[in-house]
């Protein structure tokens, strides 16, 4: 086919911007490595538990630039470990009826969601990801920790009923909106203010401190709307961005300290609850 196709560009003229172009098109539709994959991890691999050993993902190749991980139920090597370098996911996904998958690793960049829909089972994210291209949805069925860091310009969608557990050790820095929408988003930072660097949405679903005090980050809005709790944990937080509660939006405030800085209040109240 390449063969005929140089006796025709030979024969015609073709300008050089057309080549470059097809050219491009053609090495990318022979490149057996252009094309996206979806990867199963198989675990094979016995004692190297690393992603660039094929064997772990059923000699199937390893993973690439632009390919959806599958982490499947029941599978050895749960605790496994990043080692490529430079590496864009698509989609993480775990699925099926089992869970405990602990990843660790170098960072990577997702373009398109986690999907932690196994049915039973925690796993646990610990390479640091940059979250890239627009809001980024995690979907959790039961249980997910992402104790590696959450960086970028774009936000968070928590949907799911499962629960998903901030634990970066020192902060996710990302500045788009965190949007909790189902289940709960249980926060675990070791910095100050450093959960996030965005505002909060908190609709039917719940945000919760867990043991350590102020999670939230400084002078960002804050709006729980019906159904949404934002559960101090009886643990302190400071709020210096706009408070908005909404048609029964809740904090539970227990035995801590709320401080709500000047020159916001609790004006934007329609009406909320405010547990203290």
């Amino acid at each position: 086919m390449l063969k005929h196709t140089l006796a025709f560009i030979n024969s015609h003229t073709i300008p050089r911007k057309c080549l470059l172009l097809f050219f491009s098109v053609a090495m990318g539709w022979m490149h057996p490595g252009a094309r996206a994959a979806s990867l199963s991890w198989s675990g094979g691999g016995g004692a190297n538990a690393n992603w660039n050993n094929s064997a772990n993902w059923g000699f199937a190749g390893i993973p690439a630039s632009g390919d959806t991980l599958i982490f499947p139920a029941s599978q050895p090597n749960l605790l496994n470990t990043n080692n490529l370098v430079g590496l864009t996911l698509n989609q993480i996904r775990f699925v099926g009826a089992g869970g405990g998958y602990n990843i660790r690793g170098n960072a990577i960049i997702l373009t398109n969601h986690i999907e932690a829909t196994n049915s039973a089972g925690a796993n646990s994210l610990g390479t640091p990801i940059t979250l890239a291209t627009k809001d980024q949805i995690i979907n959790v069925t039961i249980s997910l920790t992402n104790a590696g860091s959450l960086s970028g310009s774009v936000g968070v969608i928590k949907n799911g009923a499962g629960s998903l557990s901030y634990e970066a050790a020192i902060s996710n820095p990302y500045s788009g909106t965190t949007t909790v929408n189902g289940g709960t988003l249980l926060l675990h930072c070791g910095g100050i203010s450093s959960a996030f660097a965005g505002p909060l949405v908190i609709n039917n679903a719940a945000v919760r401190l867990t043991t350590l005090d102020r999670e939230l980050p400084n002078f960002q809005p804050i709006t729980i709307n019906a159904g949404g709790l934002l559960d101090l944990n009886n643990l302190n937080e400071d709020i210096g961005g706009s408070l908005t509660l909404n048609n029964g939006g809740t904090i539970n405030v227990g035995t801590a300290a709320l401080t709500i800085f000047p020159p916001n209040s609790l004006l934007n109240y329609f009406p909320g609850v405010l547990n203290i």
